[in-house]
């Protein structure tokens, strides 16, 4: 499986920091984030991988909880792939930072990545509307062959269990075999800080195209915001179409681990 910019039990790093050579200085005590640019790394073979730069235009500092939204749409504008990561950061007024993301299993045709800083508005920032970019490229020469596709497709929250449902569906062309597999649920407070791991082993068995396999999820955490990664085959056990749309993040809520009430904040799948 392939991760962005992240090592495997841990919430995602920065690349580095870097001065922007002419900052334009939003004056306000808010940060302001941008997507400064995108820079394709490869596109072949179905793997298009691109270096992100972002910035905090901002004439203050800003350290804590960051998250961005990357999505591929194709030409018809549908979103085929995408995810949302979380990184902890600590950005000067008018530094940059890059992140690495990878997306595979392309098909051939035109595709747009669009960049999303703060999609779900948990930061108060002094500008709102410079979050999003976008950047189009084309896939060519790519010969499908018909394999299995795990992928995330169905967070769903039981208020009455104070649990979640994790959906894991195959969404390729060809049938899933074999065994064992597990997938992989964790948890981290909003200060990037690893509380929680579900682990979900799967014993051989087959999971034809279009079929899905369920399970509850539940958790003691205390009042307050966390962060959830969900990873479907994270050991990559099965060769796939794709092994990008294998994990999705979000940040949610709850009341507490005593009957809890749970609340997404942003975007589910």
């Amino acid at each position: 499986m392939t991760y962005t910019i992240s090592t495997a039990m841990a919430v995602p790093i920065l690349l580095g920091l870097v001065l922007l050579a002419s900052p334009v200085f939003a004056l306000s005590d808010k940060p302001d984030f941008v997507a400064m640019s995108v820079s394709p790394v490869l596109i072949e073979s179905g793997v298009a991988e691109f270096l992100v730069s972002h910035a905090n235009r901002s004439a203050s500092n800003y350290q804590g909880p960051w998250t961005v939204r990357y999505a591929l749409f194709n030409a018809s504008n549908q979103a085929v792939q995408y995810f949302t990561e979380f990184y902890s950061v600590d950005v000067r007024s008018g530094a940059s930072f890059e992140t690495r993301v990878r997306f595979d299993g392309i098909m051939n045709g035109g595709y747009q990545l669009r960049v999303t800083e703060d999609p779900a508005g948990v930061v108060d920032e002094s500008d709102e509307t410079n979050n999003a970019m976008a950047h189009a490229f084309s896939m060519t020469n790519v010969v499908p062959l018909p394999k299995p596709d795990l992928k995330i497709a169905q967070v769903q929250f039981t208020q009455t269990e104070g649990r979640m449902i994790v959906r894991v569906a195959n969404a390729g062309t060809a049938g899933y075999a074999g065994g064992p597999i597990r997938h992989v649920v964790e948890f981290y407070d909003f200060s990037g800080a690893f509380v929680q791991r579900n682990v979900f082993a799967v014993a051989a068995g087959a999971l034809a195209p279009g079929a899905f396999e369920d399970f509850r999820v539940s958790h003691r955490l205390p009042a307050g915001t966390y962060f959830m990664r969900v990873m479907a085959d994270d050991s990559d056990v099965v060769e796939e179409t794709s092994q990008s749309n294998n994990s999705f993040a979000f940040l949610f809520a709850t009341s507490g681990w005593s009957r809890p009430v749970l609340e997404a904040i942003g975007e589910v799948p």
